[in-house]
């Protein structure tokens, strides 16, 4: 629990429908006062129900800490299953205190290139019911506590009756399939288990779309990378009169993409045609080639970390090549500034990777999405020709989440800058709209800044 007592079921009910949050920061005291700013410890509340067991899929974790926080929320003596990518974690050094933890690790071998990015909770509770939280944030304290991340947390999802067929409790965003789906390509045997335990649950409250990348070499027509998943997500069901002129002067066909980022790397050979045809084409559903782009890249100056809370250290999370900027100045015209001055996290840079279209006033937003995967072609894809057919290739395991209001029973996500709609729930942006154009000053910041 917060600062201030409040349970994390009553978090979960005030941020009802959408279930977004961001991370608590320390280093902003009052970030402990928002409804929807949670910890570590929140995840493990005893007033979402009472812990039986819990998976986490991560990239980089520090288990000592991980043990502490479950040994300080008194879960009690419970299996825990954590598997991860980086290859430098320290190994587990179980304390005597820890000992009551059933702790099952494993690190996840990749391609030397390739990266286990994705970050999942499952949480198992008494009743065999569970919770299913997707975030951007690593399993450390330092992730935790000194950068913006975003989560996704599900509705408690029942157990099944004994006895139901196969594919009960699937929702109307077909979630439970993708999450099997995607559990399912994994090649470690603690998988198994926790495949087990989801055919099991109904999922019918859910309201979102799970988007993943699973590396490899993929047809371009099965949707395992984003490039090809959120372009037929985008295509079916978006909102189709957002897609017509929007009667503001100046405005454009599509209104804006904007694209919130942490890093901006591993571009292919030819990055303009890769971003156009992989990128760009995707977001508006396979039909950018007929549009002139309308983007708004979102990603923090020297100055953000320069005058952020924790300066040089905070940008840890930034990742992006000055070589690479010199040599794609094409990339200069869409660059905003970090801003997040609505939630007091100007200071704090962001390891969340955000999409959404906007309109023009940026009113409304006809779809969101956050995600785990950078903007690279190994997190991403890449389609390419191979022996006269399509395909999809990556590198990486991502995971993220795609809203759209058809799913929550709206016409468009009302963002803080709604007038005259107090009875709609707003939509819980971590930066700030309109977004901010970069200065003739401004610098973006790279790995060899100050």
């Amino acid at each position: 629990m917060d600062r201030t007592n409040r349970p994390m079921s009553e978090k979960l009910s005030f941020a009802a429908p959408y279930n977004i949050f961001f991370n608590v920061i320390p280093a902003i005291p009052e970030t402990y006062l928002q409804y929807n700013a949670i910890s570590f410890r929140d995840l493990l509340c005893p007033s979402l129900g009472i812990l039986k067991t819990s998976l986490h899929l991560t990239f980089t974790v520090e288990f000592d800490w991980v043990l502490d926080e479950y040994e300080r929320c008194r879960v009690g003596e419970i299996p825990i299953t954590i598997l991860y990518g980086d290859r430098k974690v320290r190994p587990v050094r179980l304390r005597p205190r820890n000992t009551r933890f059933y702790l099952t690790h494993r690190m996840i071998q990749l391609h030397r290139h390739g990266k286990h990015n994705s970050k999942l909770t499952i949480l198992v509770y008494s009743d065999d019911s569970i919770r299913v939280v997707v975030s951007t944030v690593n399993l450390t304290p330092r992730d935790w506590d000194r950068h913006n991340h975003t989560f996704w947390i599900s509705p408690r999802c029942p157990a099944l009756p004994a006895g139901c067929a196969e594919g009960a409790g699937e929702s109307l965003t077909k979630f439970k399939a993708s999450l099997l789906n995607y559990l399912c390509q994994y090649t470690n045997p603690d998988i198994i288990t926790w495949i087990e335990i989801v055919r099991k649950v109904d999922f019918s409250t859910v309201r979102v779309f799970l988007v993943e990348t699973i590396p490899g070499t993929h047809s371009a027509q099965n949707n395992k990378t984003h490039c090809t998943r959120i372009e037929q997500l985008i295509l079916e069901h978006r909102n189709a009169p957002l897609y017509q002129p929007w009667h503001f002067p100046g405005a454009r066909k599509h209104g804006i993409i904007v694209a919130q980022l942490n890093s901006i790397e591993v571009f292919p050979d030819d990055p303009p045609k890769w971003f156009y045809n992989d990128v760009w084409t995707p977001l508006y559903g396979g039909e950018a080639r007929r549009n002139e782009p309308v983007l708004h890249i979102i990603y923090p100056t020297v100055d953000n970390v320069r005058f952020g809370a924790y300066r040089r250290s905070g940008a840890r999370c930034l990742s992006c090549s000055r070589d690479f900027l010199d040599e794609n100045p094409w990339l200069r015209p869409y660059l905003r500034r970090w801003q997040a001055e609505t939630w007091m996290r100007t200071s704090i840079m962001p390891r969340t990777t955000q999409y959404c279209h906007a309109s023009p006033d940026f009113t409304e937003l006809d779809w969101f999405f956050f995600t785990s995967a950078s903007l690279s072609w190994t997190a991403w894809g890449q389609r390419i020709v191979q022996n006269n057919r399509t395909v999809v290739q990556t590198k990486n395991f991502e995971l993220g989440v795609m809203f759209f209001p058809r799913f929550f029973d709206e016409y468009s996500f009302q963002t803080n800058l709604t007038h005259g709609r107090s009875h709609r729930r707003l939509f819980p942006l971590l930066f700030d709209v309109p977004t901010v154009h970069y200065t003739d000053m401004d610098i973006a910041w790279t790995n060899v800044e100050f």
